[in-house]
C-alpha cells in the first residue's frame, strides 16, 4: 500500500522525531569516537587514506559527506551532529513508507511512531558518527528492491558497504531476501548484478580494510566475549530499556519487575511479528544479527551488541509494529480465513485476535516506554563525561592553577576547556624532580579510574589531597577530578 501523507497524525510524528533529533544536540558531551570523527573529518584531502590506514575503523563514506557538511560553515558540535539528525530524521520517513508498503497505514504510523520515539535511535541520531546515515541508507536499499528499482538498489548496497563494516551484513541479508522473493529469473539475476556490482565497487576498498584489521584487533580487550546473553542484550537496547554508549548505561529507571514486565510484552509483540510480518523484516534481522553475532565466537570485536547492532533496528521496528498492527500477539484457537499478502510471511490459519482496547493497551505501553526513555535521556542521562570534568575544573580552578591530565584525554578536554586554564599532560611529571617543581600550587589532577597509573598515583603519594570528585564511566573512561595541595 502506498503511503498516505493526507492524515496530520503523520505530519505530527513527523514533526515530534525531528525535533527530538535536532533538540538540544550539545547536551551530551563529546566523547572519543566523535573527537576522532572531527580528526578525520579536519584531516588535509592528500592524508585521508593514511588516517584511515593508521587509524580510523570504518569505511570513508560517512566521513567525506561529514566534511562536506562542515565545509558549509557548520563547524560547531551543534552543527557537525546534525547531519547526524538530518539523516536520523530521514530514517523515520523511509520507515513510514516501508511501513506502509508492508502492512498499510496503520504498520507504518506504528513504525513510525515506534522509531520516533526510540531512545535508541534517538541517541545514535545525535551522534556524530556513521550510523543514522546506515539506517536510513538500509530503509533506502529495502524500498528500492522491493520496488524493484535495480540501479538505484545497486547504488544504495554500495552507500551500505562504504557507510560502515555491518553495512555488509545488512547487504548479504537483503540479497538473500531478494533471491528468494522475487518470482522470475530475470529479477533473480537483476538482484545478483546489484549484488556483485556493489561487492566488486567495495573491493577498490578492501587493502585499507586490511590495513584497518590491526587496528580494530586492538578493540578485543574491551569487548565482551561470545554469548547467548550478547543477543539478549540486543533486545534490551532495541526495546529502549538499557543500553551501553560512550562511557556510560542508559536504562529505565524502574524496578526489575516493571522492566520485566516491559521486556515481556516487547518479547510476546516480536513474535508475533516474527510469525505474520515481513519477511524482509525477517532476513534482515536474523541474518543482520544471526551473522556477526556467529562470527564474533572467532572474533570477539566484530560485535558490540549495543553499537554496530544498530543497523538492524529499522526490521526489529518492522515486526514490532507488525505484531501491533495485525491483531495478534501469538494466540491462535479459531479459524478465520485469512490470508496473506504476498509480500509477507503466510499468516497462522487459527489466530484469536486481540480484543481492540487490549491492543491499544499494548500499543501504550510499548510507545509509553519509549517516550519515557526519551525523558530520560534529556533529563537524566549523560553519555560520557569531559564535559562535566572541565566544568567541575573550571569551579575548581584559581590563578595559580595547574591542571595535570592523561594526555590521552588532552583532546576532549582541550575541546570544552578551550585553553583558558593551563594545563600539562601527566607523563610531563614523570619523576619526583619534577613533580617537586609544583609544591605550592594549586594542582587539579585529572584521573582515569582505570587502568592503573604510576604518575597518577606518585601524585596522590605526594601531595595531599583536598578533594575528590568521581565522574564515572566504564572501561578507561571513569574519571576522578583531585584536588591536590
Amino acid at each position: 500500500m502506498s503511503p498516505s501523507f493526507s492524515k496530520p497524525i503523520v505530519w505530527v510524528l513527523l514533526a515530534l522525531g525531528i525535533f527530538l533529533r535536532f533538540h538540544a544536540l550539545d547536551r551530551q558531551s563529546l566523547w572519543d569516537d566523535e573527537m576522532s570523527t572531527i580528526h578525520t573529518i579536519s584531516t588535509p584531502a592528500g592524508g585521508l587514506l593514511q588516517r584511515f590506514a593508521t587509524y580510523e575503523t570504518h569505511p570513508p563514506l560517512y566521513f567525506l559527506q561529514l566534511r562536506l557538511w562542515s565545509a558549509l560553515n557548520l563547524h560547531s558540535l551543534v552543527k557537525l551532529r546534525a547531519n547526524s539528525a538530518f539523516w536520523g530524521s530521514l530514517s523515520l520517513l523511509l520507515a513510514y513508507i516501508v511501513g506502509c508498503f508492508y502492512g498499510g497505514e496503520a504498520m507504518g504510523l506504528l513504525t513510525l511512531a515506534f522509531l520516533t520515539l526510540s531512545p535508541f535511535h534517538l541517541a545514535y541520531s545525535q551522534e556524530m558518527r556513521s550510523y543514522a546515515m546506515a539506517m536510513a541508507i538500509g530503509l533506502a536499499a529495502l524500498w528500492a528492491l522491493e520496488r524493484r528499482a535495480w540501479i538505484p538498489l545497486g547504488f544504495l548496497w554500495t552507500a551500505q558497504l562504504y557507510t560502515h563494516y555491518w553495512g555488509a551484513f545488512v547487504v548479504a541479508a537483503q540479497a538473500l531476501y531478494g533471491i528468494t522473493s522475487v518470482s522470475s529469473t530475470a529479477e533473480r539475476k537483476k538482484v545478483l548484478i546489484a549484488f556483485f556490482s556493489a561487492s566488486g565497487a567495495f573491493a577498490l576498498w578492501l587493502p585499507i580494510l586490511a590495513a584497518q584489521l590491526g587496528i580494530i584487533d586492538q578493540l578485543v580487550f574491551w569487548v565482551q566475549r561470545f554469548s547467548v546473553a550478547n543477543l539478549g542484550k540486543v533486545f534490551l537496547a532495541f526495546s529502549g530499556i538499557l543500553f551501553n554508549m560512550a562511557s556510560w548505561t542508559f536504562y529505565l529507571p524502574a524496578q526489575v519487575w516493571v522492566l520485566g514486565a516491559i521486556g515481556l510484552l516487547f518479547a510476546i509483540v516480536l513474535i508475533a511479528g516474527f510469525r505474520q510480518g515481513p519477511r524482509a523484516a525477517v532476513f534482515w534481522l536474523t541474518i543482520g544479527l544471526g551473522v556477526p553475532w556467529l562470527l564474533s565466537f572467532w572474533k570477539p570485536s566484530i560485535f558490540l551488541w549495543y553499537r554496530y547492532t544498530v543497523h538492524m533496528l529499522p526490521p526489529f521496528a518492522l515486526l514490532i509494529a507488525s505484531g501491533l498492527t495485525n491483531g495478534g500477539v501469538g494466540i491462535w484457537a479459531l479459524d478465520l480465513g485469512k490470508e496473506s499478502p504476498s509480500n509477507k510471511r503466510p499468516l497462522p490459519n487459527h489466530q484469536i485476535l486481540i480484543p481492540p482496547f487490549l491492543r491499544c493497551l499494548l500499543i501504550i505501553t510499548c510507545l509509553g516506554s519509549q517516550a519515557w526513555g526519551d525523558w530520560i535521556y534529556f533529563h537524566g542521562w549523560q553519555k560520557a563525561n569531559p564535559k562535566a570534568v572541565v566544568q567541575y575544573v573550571h569551579w575548581l580552578r584559581r590563578s595559580d592553577t595547574i591542571v595535570v591530565r592523561p594526555a590521552y584525554f588532552s583532546d576532549l578536554y582541550n575541546f570544552y576547556d578551550q585553553r583558558t586554564t593551563e594545563t600539562v599532560d601527566e607523563h610531563v611529571f614523570d619523576s619526583p624532580e619534577k613533580r617537586a617543581a609544583l609544591k605550592g600550587r594549586s594542582i587539579i589532577l585529572v584521573a582515569f579510574d582505570v587502568p592503573s597509573d604510576p604518575v597518577a598515583d606518585a601524585f596522590l603519594t605526594e601531595f595531599k589531597p583536598l578533594t575528590a570528585r568521581v565522574f564515572p564511566g566504564t572501561a578507561h573512561l571513569g574519571v576522578t577530578v583531585y584536588q591536590l595541595k
